[in-house]
């Protein structure tokens, strides 16, 4: 099966915009750095802050992630950095919907997302996993990603 990403349209958008909120605040509360009184306001703050024009946000791609038959099977959203010493891509989130995971797909997705921003010459991917979400740093460290920074912390309670 081939994938492609296409870019998003208004309605994706929020539909996007809605899942990552949600999604954002509660893994924020998971690892203990927001409380849940405060999560999703925090987390809209943030989102307001990395995509201030929405989908025209400059540098920031959003996709939907295609298949052969034309289905919407997940998102993606990157930002292009180009003034790093070498051009880099953040991935800043990506997912398939729940009837698309767990197939193989997801390894697709992400070898098609590198080959196009390898053809606009980008050299670098980054990306953040929260700590708790051992099946994609997995994904991702069986891919040939490694860690170049750890986040610790301990709580004194």
């Amino acid at each position: 099966m081939a994938l492609r990403l296409a870019p998003m349209s208004e309605e994706d958008y929020q539909r996007f915009y809605n899942k990552s909120l949600q999604e954002y605040a509660y893994n924020q509360m998971k690892t203990g750095n927001w409380d849940a009184q405060n999560a999703v306001g925090m987390a809209r703050n943030d989102l307001a802050e990395m995509l201030p024009q929405g989908l025209e946000t400059p540098n920031a791609f959003l996709s939907n992630i295609i298949n052969d038959a034309e289905e919407k099977i997940g998102m993606m959203w990157f930002y292009v950095d180009d003034g790093r010493p070498k051009k880099t891509a953040i991935l800043l989130e990506f997912f398939l919907f729940p009837p698309f995971r767990g197939k193989g797909l997801e390894l697709e997705a992400l070898s098609t997302f590198e080959k196009g921003i390898h053809a606009i010459g980008v050299q670098r991917v980054e990306l953040q996993v929260f700590g708790h979400q051992d099946e994609e740093i997995a994904m991702y460290t069986n891919n040939a990603y490694y860690k170049t920074m750890v986040l610790l912390a301990k709580d004194l309670d």
